[in-house]
């Protein structure tokens, strides 16, 4: 009968992941008031986007049969950031949803095509030693054609004791594991 030594799989197997180490580059802020460097640093939540593959259903004979088909994803990034005092958070994104549709000049684009509207977002996922984790082979997630879709209301309390978060969702085409 094997015997089973719990301590030579612990020994064997890697650290987890942990969900604090991770940053969230938005590149080219610049021309909305923010460095990408401070709006890095102001990110406190993303979500891990989903992807599933969507069925083909075959029927014959009364019997069903499924096949795989296209995949699927759920198009947002929900991200959480942190303002500080200088506001760079909320300006630049209001910049931002200003070039996609001005509603002081009754919606008049800014830019000309959707290339000006839009970002390649990366979420880069860290280890514990702070570096890229699987020294950078597939440590990081680019969602492409990204633009902001909401900047979600802040409740403001007197009876609070929070900083100001905002919630942000990005709507984009697709994304891939790099």
């Amino acid at each position: 009968m094997p015997t089973f030594a719990i301590q030579k799989l612990f020994d064997n197997t890697q650290d987890i992941q942990r969900t604090y180490m991770f940053d969230l580059n938005i590149p080219d802020m610049g021309a909305f008031g923010i460095e990408d460097d401070q709006l890095i640093i102001r990110c406190r939540t993303a979500v891990l986007p989903s992807r599933g593959t969507e069925p083909i259903e075959s029927v014959f004979m009364g019997m069903k049969r499924f096949f795989p088909g296209k995949p699927v994803f759920t198009h947002t990034l929900a991200t959480t950031f942190e303002e500080f005092q200088d506001r760079k958070v909320s300006t630049a994104l209001y910049a931002w949803q200003q070039q996609i549709f001005d509603i002081e000049n009754a919606g008049a684009a800014t830019v000309q095509n959707k290339s000006d509207l839009v970002r390649t977002i990366t979420l880069q996922l860290y280890g514990y030693d702070g570096e890229p984790i699987n020294g950078g082979d597939k440590s990081k997630i680019e969602f492409y054609n990204a633009w902001v879709q909401e900047v979600a209301e802040v409740a403001l309390d007197y009876t609070a004791n929070d900083s100001v978060k905002y919630g942000v969702t990005f709507q984009y085409d697709r994304w891939e594991l790099k």
